[in-house]
């Protein structure tokens, strides 16, 4: 009741040390030792054995396992091998190259036969008040924090009075270091050989010219849209929106019931509206759970649903094995980024694939131009950043309403924690991926399907955005703009 209580040490404790209490006792409550008292004194450190008492955060119980997350006196130890203090640089010696009307050169050595150059666009001209000298040079060639270098000695091959900018000496003295940089590097890569056309690469080339051959023999057909929700009004959002496809299920963050009754609601209300109903699986499934989506797999053929999307390997095995008999869509999960697993689950009888969103626009076009399968991107909604057994919420707050909680970085910026109906946490993006600007390159790329991830959303959110992706996919929406607060994800970007 006072915030207080006695621990028997097994290891020493320290003032400073990060503790963790675990089990129906703990909860996951975390806490700093700020203070230790042994036998009514108070003291830094505590020996193993001894019955030291701290200060608790609340919810803390009797008998609750305690375990050490931070060693102080350890972290203490470690900094004195890293940090700026305890950097070790390398010295190089600089050589400076210059005359009227060519650039100013920057030559690093280091004195074990490693070089780098870099050059100044600007050529040096005839100086008018202040000329270069080797002061002038030193503070500016001395600036090398960021590296790994520190400068030993100056040669100076200035022919006359001459002027170059210092914005150029830097910029010259950055593609020297990046230069020292490689050169040094290069002296722990392998031995490189020569690449032979192998008949690996010679069946490689020969599986590209099929994959042409097999994208040429698909369908074409109009780019249609998708709404992934795990609610039935959004449902309905979605439907009123003018969604083609509406996704149900898969790992829920709205509702945790992990029954089938409302995925054949759903289907029944889709139907109803003349669209195409798909349902979703969970990302992962543990190998006691296997038995619960046998059943779930046979529900899924009782409902009518027109298609079965699948984010794991166990389940695609389960799926065919039941002989289903509803296509089985290869979702984003799986990984699809090249050519060669597009090839695989086109062979494994796939209905169509979502690329990875880890994919640029370079090369999703270049994969949908050699897909044997038709492919759907995700273009609105959350990504997901990482899925974890681990629940910050429920460790936290235990049984209490929860609301929506959030984790800050060092930028302040908020990553919504989902929570799932398996009690799995998904840390979500601080910003939804938004590509409406993007609607008709995706489109010209011949992309069946673009995807709105809803699972966030409130109905509302869902029946504008599903019209708003409408438009811009039947071509109504004119120089379509992006949502404020979103991002364009690797888009632009890419992973690679």
């Amino acid at each position: 009741r006072r915030g207080r209580a006695a621990i028997r040490l097994e290891k020493e404790l320290r003032c400073g040390d990060g503790l963790e209490f675990t089990g129906k006792g703990g909860s996951g409550a975390g806490t700093t030792v700020a203070s230790l008292t042994v036998g009514g004194r108070k003291v830094e450190c505590a020996p193993a054995g001894a019955l030291a008492e701290i200060d608790v955060p609340p919810g803390v119980r009797r008998n609750a396992p305690v375990f050490r997350t931070l060693d102080k006196k350890l972290m203490e130890y470690a900094a004195t091998f890293y940090g700026e203090k305890n950097k070790r640089r390398v010295p190089v010696n600089v050589r400076i190259s210059a005359t009227v009307g060519r650039p100013l050169e920057v030559e690093f050595s280091d004195g074990e036969g490693h070089t780098g150059t870099g050059r100044t666009s600007f050529l040096a001209e005839a100086a008018r008040a202040r000329p270069l000298d080797e002061t002038s040079l030193r503070r500016q060639l001395e600036r090398l924090g960021a590296t790994e270098y520190i400068l030993n000695g100056l040669e100076l091959a200035v022919e006359g009075e001459l002027m170059v900018p210092a914005g150029e000496i830097n910029e010259a003295r950055r593609q020297a270091c990046e230069a020292l940089d490689r050169a040094r590097l290069d002296d722990f890569l392998p031995p490189r050989r020569p690449v032979e056309k192998t008949a690996a690469l010679a069946l490689l080339e020969r599986e590209n010219a099929d994959l042409k051959k097999l994208a040429a023999a698909r369908p074409a057909g109009k780019t249609r849209l998708s709404v992934w929700t795990d609610r039935l009004d959004g449902v309905r959002a979605a439907l009123d929106g003018g969604a083609d496809w509406v996704i149900f299920g898969g790992d829920r963050y709205f509702s945790h019931d992990a029954s089938f009754a409302d995925c054949a609601a759903a289907v029944e209300l889709v139907h109803a509206a003349g669209r195409r109903a798909a349902i979703g699986t969970p990302r992962i499934v543990a190998e006691p759970q296997l038995r619960l989506f046998k059943d779930f797999l046979r529900q899924t053929r009782e409902s009518g649903a027109d298609q079965l999307n699948v984010h794991n390997l166990g389940l695609w095995q389960l799926a065919r094995e039941m002989e289903l008999k509803i296509p089985l869509w290869a979702d984003m999960s799986l990984n699809v980024y090249n050519s060669q697993s597009l090839l695989f689950w086109h062979e494994q009888g796939a209905a169509g694939a979502t690329p990875s969103i880890e994919l640029n626009l370079t090369q999703l076009r270049r994969l949908a131009g050699v897909s044997p399968l038709p492919l759907e991107c995700l273009a609105q909604g959350p990504i997901e950043m990482m899925v974890s057994e681990y629940d910050v919420g429920d460790s936290f707050l235990g049984g209490r309403e929860r609301g929506e909680i959030y984790l800050r970085d060092r930028t302040r910026a908020a990553f919504r924690l989902a929570r799932d109906q398996f009690g799995r946490m998904h840390v979500l993006n601080s910003q939804d991926l938004c590509v409406l600007d993007l609607v008709p390159r995706l489109r010209e790329f011949g992309v069946a399907r673009l995807r709105i991830d809803a699972r966030t959303y409130r109905p509302d959110e869902i029946r504008r955005l599903t019209a708003l992706y409408r438009q811009a996919i039947s071509g109504a929406l004119k120089d379509p703009q992006n949502l404020p607060h979103t991002t364009r994800g690797h888009y632009n970007r890419g992973a690679m």
